[in-house]
């Protein structure tokens, strides 16, 4: 199984690198050509702005969920039940999408990694299903306090620890349910 892992792994970073490469070149900048120091300067002025911006668009986003959650919360009196419906509706389209196509994705070019030798099904979900979960979990999280928050706006007492593991539990399972549908 490591073997599999390390080969599964090795083609993420390819992956990785080369998307990282595509995006830097809106940029300006080739990072597989430039490394230079002042080369280094520009990606980390890129990062930086890249990171200003998402925290404007945090605050952003924040500022208008918090109030529409809170409206909510006024009008149907249990926003969860709204939340958990959704959820429900987007696992059960995720699994629709994943019985018409594989949850594993590979071009071409990665077959030569690939048949050095047989993949088992575990690597390929430790590989490819963990950094999904973990991204989920985040999401769920950060969903979880903004509902937290929108909760406590509308003068609701609100368990924020209970809500965000809710949540970051929750948007797991939606994100594990396509893969255990598509895989079988």
């Amino acid at each position: 199984m490591l073997f599999d892992v390390a080969l599964l792994l090795r083609l993420k970073a390819r992956h990785a690198w080369s998307s990282l490469c595509r995006l830097m070149h809106f940029a300006g900048a080739d990072p597989s050509v430039d490394k230079g120091a002042s080369d280094k300067l520009y990606y980390l002025y890129i990062a930086v702005v890249v990171a200003a911006f998402a925290a404007v668009i945090g605050a952003y986003a924040s500022s208008v969920a918090v109030p529409l959650i809170a409206q909510i919360k006024m009008a149907s009196g249990d926003p969860m039940r709204l939340i958990l419906v959704a959820l429900v509706v987007l696992a059960g389209m995720l699994c629709l999408v994943a019985l018409r196509r594989t949850p594993l994705k590979i071009d071409d070019a990665d077959v030569a990694y690939i048949v050095s030798g047989p993949l088992r099904l575990d690597a390929v979900a430790v590989v490819w299903l963990a950094p999904r979960l973990i991204l989920s979990a985040l999401v769920g999280a950060v969903l979880g306090v903004l509902v937290a928050m929108g909760l406590e706006a509308a003068s609701a007492s609100v368990d924020y620890c209970g809500m965000v593991l809710f949540l970051a539990f929750s948007a797991m399972c939606v994100t594990t349910a396509p893969w255990a549908v598509g895989s079988s």
